[in-house]
């Protein structure tokens, strides 16, 4: 593996690494991320990560993308974790959990709902903008993929 300075761009090539992507395909989604430095500016980082993300729409299936990027995500535990085991315990229908989920924006973005088919989609980006913007790429100047 190459020597990524940036946390955020090694642990992406770490978890490429260990969901066995072809090694050919992770260089393609790697390339140029050993040149972003943690002293480069955050636009960069973020213009780089957006594309890293372009690249794994392109070259990943929907099932390995989740994957990878769960296995990257820093809201998974911590005060979110919490929150999300507080309204799993404190309600008791799916009714009750994502009208919980709603009142707490500040944990669940812009709203939890019950697709028709039965799946709960998770809508971080405001309603209609298909991209979404994170506070670890506070100065993103571009919208990036949902897969973000």
């Amino acid at each position: 593996m190459k020597n990524y300075e940036y946390h955020r761009i090694k642990e992406l090539a770490q978890n490429l690494e260990k969901a066995g992507i072809d090694r050919e395909i992770i260089n393609q989604i790697m390339e140029g991320g050993e040149d972003i430095l943690r002293k480069t500016k955050p636009e960069a980082k973020a213009d780089w990560m957006r594309e890293a993300m372009i690249k794994m729409n392109r070259l990943l299936d929907l099932e390995t993308r989740i994957a990878v990027r769960e296995a990257c995500a820093c809201c998974l535990g911590g005060r979110r974790l919490k929150i999300s085991k507080g309204i799993a315990q404190d309600n008791d229908t799916l009714e009750g959990r994502i009208r919980a989920a709603n009142e707490a924006k500040m944990v669940f973005g812009n709203g939890v709902t019950m697709m028709e088919n039965g799946e709960i989609q998770v809508q971080f980006a405001p309603e209609g903008q298909e991209h979404y913007r994170c506070a670890c790429l506070p100065r993103a100047t571009k919208p990036l993929p949902i897969t973000y």
